[in-house]
């Protein structure tokens, strides 16, 4: 991502998004490490933070501020997020957004 100039609030959100997702790894999973990954994927910036913890069920997850508010960051910028867990397996946040 070297070279890319990136509109303030784009980046910004984009820091956040990661910022809430590495807390939630750190504080939740019970992992020894994690992983956080920014790319450029043809015209989409993806922020991917991944760890091997004990993981949660999505479906009974609680519905707290923290997968909601990068969720809502990612469409607000006009991207998505992908959130995927399961007991025993980790989880990885992975978000997409579109960039100029």
């Amino acid at each position: 991502m070297a070279g890319i100039k990136l509109h303030p609030e784009l980046r910004r959100n984009l820091l956040l998004i990661a910022k809430e997702a590495l807390h939630n790894a750190v504080k939740y999973s019970g992992s020894p490490s994690v992983a956080v990954k920014f790319e450029t994927n043809g015209k989409h910036l993806v922020v991917e933070v991944a760890d091997c913890g004990k993981g949660f069920d999505l479906a009974s997850a609680k519905n707290g501020n923290g997968l909601n508010n990068i969720r809502s960051r990612a469409e607000k910028l006009g991207g998505s997020c992908e959130i995927i867990s399961a007991p025993g397996q980790g989880t990885r946040v992975t978000a997409r957004v579109p960039y100029k």
